[in-house]
């Protein structure tokens, strides 16, 4: 789907759940991120309807971020849909493994996922949302030019108080 200098993403698969459980298993991931189904095989039923629907009927969705140099799954990224303020949005989410963290991946893959958002969907706008208290997600949002938007309350997460933030895309800026 995407490639930059040193990573490159491509749609989910099957065989790729494993992975991600390992990856979903890191106490700065389990903080921060909605954890997979405990039942394997809900995940890989979820999976399955997800793979025929979502990356067939939109073009994108999030896909699984693999290291060039072997193609080593290090995390997911990539865009969804979000109901806010009564508006579809087009969101951009990322996690990145624990042990890959720190090394500019996350930025890397998001800034690629911004360009394609701009330049291949022509999405005039993104938003990113994240939890109040996740210093370093923040930090990431920033850096890739992302601008407070306002404070929401995730019912799906026990009410948690999440930020936010939005990125305007103007005259082939990227």
């Amino acid at each position: 789907m995407l490639e930059t200098e040193r990573l490159y993403v491509r749609e989910q698969t099957l065989e790729d759940i494993d992975r991600l459980y390992e990856i979903y298993e890191g106490d700065s991931i389990k903080k921060f991120i909605e954890p997979l189904y405990e039942d394997r095989q809900e995940e890989l039923a979820h999976t399955k309807a997800y793979i025929r629907h979502m990356y067939r009927f939109y073009g994108y969705g999030m896909w699984v971020v693999c290291l060039k140099e072997n193609d080593m799954v290090i995390g997911r990224a990539g865009l969804g849909n979000r109901r806010i303020d009564d508006e579809d949005r087009l969101e951009i989410g990322y996690v990145i493994a624990e042990e890959y963290q720190k090394k500019g991946y996350a930025f890397e893959v998001c800034k690629a996922i911004c360009d394609f958002a701009q330049n291949r969907l022509y999405a005039q706008e993104l938003v990113c949302i994240t939890r109040k208290d996740n210093e370093a997600s923040i930090r990431l949002i920033k850096k890739l030019d992302f601008e407070y938007f306002a404070e929401i309350v995730s019912e799906a997460d026990d009410l948690t108080v999440m930020v936010c933030y939005v990125r305007h895309f103007v005259n082939g800026d990227s």
